[in-house]
C-alpha cells in the first residue's frame, strides 16, 4: 500500500469511495462503491473474463473461479441490489460473467451502447461459449435480457452528435437519470430494431447529454460512444434484422452454424477476433469542490477515465474534444484495449494537466500488452503505470474530509 497524501486517522471522512480493476487477465471487470453516512451507491463497469481459448482447461478453470470469487466478493451479501452496470460494448471478454453477477446481484439501472442486431450475431458467431444460453439471450435482446431479470431500467446511448460537449450537472440536482438526456435522432430507427414491447420498451438518450449524477452524492457519469465507421460483410448482409429476427437465429443452432460456415472467410481473415475499435467511455468523479480531493500532493485532480476497447488512434482527438472539461480533472485512466500498443497514441497523454496513474487490465503472459515502448511514453510523460492482472487486482481509495482528502492505492506495481 502506498500512501499519496497524508490524513489524520482520527478524524471521522465525509465521504468515501473504494474502486477496484479485479483480477480478471484480459478481460474487465471495474467496480466502484461509494460511501456517505449510511448512505451507499455501488456501480459495475463491464464484467468479464479473458476468453481461454488456447489456455488448457486446467488454467480456464482458474480464470473462472477468480471472477466468481471477485464477484461473490463484491455482490456480497447475495440478493442486495446494487445501483448502477455500465457495459463497455458487448465483446465476450466484457460480459461473459454478466449472468453470474445477476445470479448474486441485480442492478437498478443499465446503461450501454446501442449495438445493431446485425452486428450481435457477428459477436455471437464468435463466442467461445457458443451454447451459453445465457450470453446468446442477452445478445439478442439486450434490454429484454435485463427487465426480465429485475432491471428497473434499461439505457441506450446511441452515437454522439458532431457537436457534442460534456455538460456539467449542477450540483444541485440529484436525479438518478437526467431528464434533460435528449432522446437519440436515431430512436424510432433503434426502436423499429428492437421491436420493443411496452414493458420492454429502454430509453434511448443522446450520450453527450450530462452524463448521470448520483443521489446523495456529488458524483457524476460522463459518457462517450462512437459508432464503428465501417460495417462488415456479415453487417451488410443482415443490416435490416431485427431484435426478434436475431432471438430466433440464436436459438436456433442448425441456423448459427449455417451463417457461421458462410461466413468463415471473414473470420478466418481476422483470426476469429473481434475488430470493433469503439467503446462507450465512462468518466467517474465528484461533483463537490475539488480542493477536497488530490491524488497527488500539490494536484487538486481525481476523476477515473474508463475507455473499454476504444482505439484512440481513431478517436483520439474527439475523446480530447469531448472530454475537454474532464480530462483536467483525472487523475487514473484505464489503458484502452487491456493495454495493446497497437490501439494506443502517446500525444493523448498531452492533455493531463497533473501526473495520471495509467491502469491496464491484462494477462502477465501476453508481452503485447502494456509493452516497453508504452510504458516508456507514460513514464516520460510524468505518469504512473500499473496493471490489473490474472493474479493481482488494483485498488485505490478516496476519503473526503471537511478540510482535507486523500486517495490511497493499494498493491501499486510500477513498470
Amino acid at each position: 500500500m502506498i500512501l499519496l497524501e497524508g490524513w489524520n486517522t482520527m478524524e471521522k471522512p465525509q465521504a468515501s469511495g473504494h474502486f477496484c480493476f479485479h483480477r480478471v487477465g484480459d478481460g474487465t471487470f471495474y467496480t466502484g462503491e461509494l460511501r456517505r453516512n449510511e448512505k451507499r451507491f455501488r456501480f459495475v463497469y463491464d464484467c468479464g473474463r479473458y476468453p481461454c481459448r488456447k489456455c488448457l482447461s486446467g488454467e480456464r478453470e482458474k480464470c473462472d473461479r477468480k471472477l466468481d470469487r471477485s464477484i461473490n466478493r463484491f455482490a456480497s451479501p447475495a440478493g442486495v441490489p446494487f445501483d448502477l452496470l455500465i457495459l463497455s460494448h458487448l465483446h465476450e471478454d466484457h460480459i461473459n460473467g454478466i449472468p453470474q453477477l445477476l445470479k448474486r446481484s441485480v442492478p437498478s439501472v443499465v446503461v450501454l451502447p446501442y449495438t445493431e442486431p446485425a452486428r450481435r450475431l457477428e459477436i455471437a458467431l464468435t463466442l467461445e461459449d457458443a451454447e451459453n444460453p445465457d450470453l446468446l439471450a442477452l445478445l439478442a435482446d439486450p434490454c429484454r435480457y435485463f427487465l426480465e431479470r429485475g432491471v428497473q431500467q434499461v439505457v441506450y446511448l446511441s452515437e454522439n452528435s458532431p457537436s457534442a460537449g460534456a455538460i456539467e450537472i449542477p450540483e444541485e440536482y440529484e436525479g438518478l437519470i437526467s431528464d434533460e438526456m435528449p432522446d437519440s435522432p436515431r430512436a424510432a430507427e433503434i426502436l423499429r430494431l428492437e421491436q420493443p414491447e411496452e414493458r420492454f420498451s429502454p430509453l434511448i438518450k443522446q450520450s453527450c447529454a450530462g452524463g448521470l449524477p448520483v443521489p446523495g452524492f456529488r458524483w457524476k457519469f460522463v459518457f462517450y460512444n462512437r459508432t464503428p465507421s465501417s460495417r462488415s460483410e456479415l453487417s451488410r448482409r443482415y443490416g435490416s434484422m431485427t431484435a426478434g429476427e436475431l432471438s430466433e437465429i440464436l436459438t436456433n443452432p442448425q441456423e448459427r452454424a449455417a451463417i457461421l460456415e458462410e461466413s468463415s472467410d471473414l473470420f478466418a481473415r481476422r483470426a476469429g477476433r473481434q475488430t470493433d475499435t469503439c467503446s462507450l467511455v465512462a468518466y467517474h468523479g465528484p461533483l463537490f469542490d475539488n480542493q477536497q480531493l488530490s491524488l497527488f500532493p500539490g494536484y487538486k485532480k481525481y476523476g477515473t477515465l474508463l475507455t473499454g476497447d476504444v482505439d484512440l488512434n481513431v478517436c483520439g482527438a474527439e475523446l480530447r474534444s469531448y472530454f475537454w472539461m474532464e480530462l483536467g480533472h483525472t487523475g487514473l485512466l484505464q489503458l484502452p484495449c487491456h493495454g495493446l500498443a497497437s490501439h494506443w497514441d502517446e500525444g493523448f497523454l498531452e492533455n493531463f494537466s497533473n501526473p495520471v496513474v495509467c491502469v491496464a487490465s491484462t494477462h502477465q503472459d501476453h508481452p503485447e500488452r502494456l509493452d516497453g515502448k508504452m510504458r516508456g511514453t507514460i513514464r516520460r510523460a510524468g505518469m504512473l503505470c500499473a496493471r490489473a492482472d490474472q493474479n493481482n487486482s488494483f485498488t485505490y481509495h478516496v476519503r473526503a474530509y471537511l478540510k482535507t482528502a486523500n486517495l490511497i492505492l493499494d498493491r501499486l506495481e510500477l513498470f
